[in-house]
């Protein structure tokens, strides 16, 4: 899948560092995917990532001082996941051109459908896992998204291409959430993203 969402880490810490200039070691490991690692004087960072067909994964650590606002560039219209795994406080997705935030809490996430624009990451001070997966709109369809009631604005959004984004209801991470992620990302592998009902029923 072509990458339609840009976390734009650079802007934040320069360029990507090799593995010995950080002891940040993510929480989360995709041991198939790509990995580029950050530092400065009061953060660090690694942002790993996993692409297919249609589904696409960015899994950010950051152990950061102060509060920082990572640009983020959306290029085409998808519906995302973000789930936020922390001690520390709510991060915001600040839609530049609304003038709109969206607050997602400490162990908890939501569903997004971003239209195309600039956004902003905002994170306070503290260590923080964010997963983000997104994934085309096209694969509700047919009936098939019946079952998700709480994603049916979004879809909606996304077939109308609405130029403004929307989010669902906010939902815990538990632990049971969290183990599923952790065997997804420990076993994802080429193809996994490129299967429809894979998404739909198993991711």
């Amino acid at each position: 899948m072509k990458k339609s969402l840009h976390i734009d880490l650079d802007y934040v810490f320069g360029e990507p560092i090799s593995i010995s200039e950080t002891k940040l070691q993510p929480w989360l490991i995709i041991p198939k995917g790509e990995l580029m690692r950050y530092h400065n004087q009061s953060a660090q960072a690694c942002l790993q990532q996993f692409d297919g067909l249609i589904g696409y994964i960015n899994l950010l650590n950051l152990e950061i001082q102060t509060s920082i606002a990572i640009p983020v560039q959306v290029k085409r219209t998808d519906i995302h996941i973000f789930y936020v795994i922390t001690d520390g406080e709510a991060i915001q997705i600040r839609d530049l051109q609304q003038e709109i935030s969206y607050s997602i809490s400490s162990n908890r996430g939501r569903y997004f459908y971003l239209a195309p624009g600039d956004y902003e990451l905002l994170v306070p001070a503290g260590r923080y896992t964010i997963v983000n997966f997104y994934f085309r709109g096209s694969i509700f369809r047919d009936g098939n998204e019946r079952p998700f009631q709480f994603l049916h604005p979004l879809i909606a959004a996304y077939r109308q291409q609405d130029p403004q984004a929307c989010g669902s209801i906010d939902f815990r991470v538990g632990p049971r959430t969290i183990l599923l992620m952790k065997t997804i990302m420990a076993n994802i592998k080429k193809g996994d993203l490129d299967s429809e009902v894979n998404i739909l029923w198993g991711i």
